[in-house]
């Protein structure tokens, strides 16, 4: 963030934020789970016959999950530093930059490590080699991109190939902040915002158009053994950071429409009218994930067009019926669903959730390259593999959070964002009483 974390009303308006963003992890590891089955399992055709069920696709098509957290970070961004009122100024850019870059190095650069040390020596079996050892050696040759947050304009590198989605949101992180701090006023905010949608919404259509590329990421057997770093729609399609400009620049909007609320639209009966379709935004977000499985049908050919058209708009229509999810749950349209969203657990399972991210990929590579023989692949298997992946990553998480990324992210506070001197002010049994009642309402915003 931009400014030190307060404890203005404004701030508490995004405490349902922690919940999106646990639970985009949860089903972002759900997706990931069946990749070591595509990998070792000795049924494959079972593998192929998960394309012609529906309920499957939730586990191949939820690539677009990961488009919720570039909302919740450009509307962090964007929201923390119209609540902050920062001056507009090129001296803020390099600080918050480098603000961001500490936020996500440590744990990230320690994993690295780990790779590239330890872990390689933590098991053997027929798939070792091309699972472990390859990426152990693309990280030799790569750690100064993923350093750099780059490596997602470089291609067929195996290390640490989900780190990609790191690289798109520091890249745009910087886009964001330079929008934030640097333009100034609302006006020409709104209007690189737009600009940037408008990108977003153009590019993935002209890679399509240009390369003959899917519309949708196809999870299949040969992409998965190698991570998909060598499919192009991947590559190309999936995680440039320019290709996910639109829901980022979404996310920007956002925080201008939540800032601007009133505290008396909040839990207002005007907006009680709405309570129907806020009910209804998860089963349309679920809908909006399904439809990726036209992509799967044997023997169809999707035409150019169709695929140019679906890749720039599903990310467009998932990335607002989030923002639609997220900006009702602020406003406190129902009780129920928003009493969910906003329990109070998600504050602390939401502080593991980007270590958990960063490892549970490394979980999966080492289960897979274990295994000595081949295994049977059925529906209770990937449940099983993902409840274990589920603890064991969140498990693996809490130290690296404990011991690196907390510490580091205190010390970036004190010294790049420190609080302002406090005047001495004689204190009134008035004032007293009143900062008593405050420090009781603070909640803590993280990103």
């Amino acid at each position: 963030m931009l400014t030190r974390q307060g404890t203005s009303t404004k701030m508490k308006r995004l405490k349902c934020l922690d919940g999106f963003r646990t639970i985009s992890t949860c089903l972002v590891l759900l997706g990931h789970c069946p990749i070591p089955g595509l990998i070792t399992s000795d049924n494959p055709v079972f593998m192929e016959r998960t394309y012609s069920k529906l309920p499957f696709h939730i586990l191949y098509n939820g690539t677009l999950i990961v488009q919720s957290f570039f909302i919740i970070s450009g509307l962090l961004t964007m929201y923390s530093t119209l609540v902050g009122g920062n001056n507009f100024s090129w001296k803020l850019l390099p600080p918050g930059i480098l603000n961001r870059w500490l936020r996500l190095t440590p744990p990230y650069a320690m994993v690295m490590f780990f790779v590239m040390t330890l872990g390689r020596h933590m098991g053997d079996g027929p798939f070792w080699k091309p699972i472990i050892e390859t990426e152990v050696e693309d990280c030799y040759h790569a750690w100064w991109r993923h350093l750099l947050y780059i490596q997602n304009y470089f291609d067929k590198n195996q290390c640490m190939a989900h780190a990609w989605y790191l690289a798109a949101d520091f890249q745009l992180s910087i886009l964001g902040i330079i929008i934030a701090c640097v333009l100034n006023g609302a006006r020409a905010q709104k209007m690189a915002i737009g600009a940037l949608f408008a990108v977003g919404l153009i590019t993935p259509a002209g890679h399509v158009f240009m390369q003959n590329l899917h519309a949708i990421l196809i999870v299949s057997p040969e992409m998965a053994l190698n991570f998909f770093v060598n499919d192009d729609t991947f590559n190309n399609l999936y995680k440039r950071g320019h290709t996910n400009l639109s829901c980022y620049a979404l996310g920007l909007a956002l925080a201008f429409l939540i800032y601007n609320l009133k505290e008396s639209d909040i839990g207002s009966h005007k907006y009680k009218k709405f309570r129907l379709f806020y009910w209804m935004l998860f089963p349309i977000e679920l809908f909006i994930v399904l439809t990726g499985a036209i992509f799967y049908i044997p023997g169809i050919q999707i035409p150019l067009g169709v695929r140019m058209v679906y890749s720039s708009s599903i990310k467009v229509l998932f990335g607002a019926i989030i923002c639609f999810h997220i900006f009702f749950t602020i406003l406190k349209v129902d009780k129920t669903h928003r009493g969910v969203l906003n329990w109070a657990g998600w504050g602390i399972l939401a502080k593991f959730t980007y270590s958990a991210y960063i490892v549970h990929i490394c979980v999966l590579r080492t289960y897979a390259a274990d295994n000595d023989a081949l295994a049977r692949m059925t529906s209770y298997k990937i449940l099983m593999s993902y409840t274990s992946l589920l603890v064991l990553s969140f498990a693996l998480a809490l130290p690296l959070w404990f011991f690196v990324e907390k510490p580091v992210a205190n010390l970036v506070k004190t010294l790049i964002f420190p609080a302002p001197p406090k005047k001495v002010e004689k204190p009134t049994s008035v004032s007293m009483v009143a900062d008593l009642a405050s420090s009781k309402e603070t909640v803590e915003v993280k990103i």
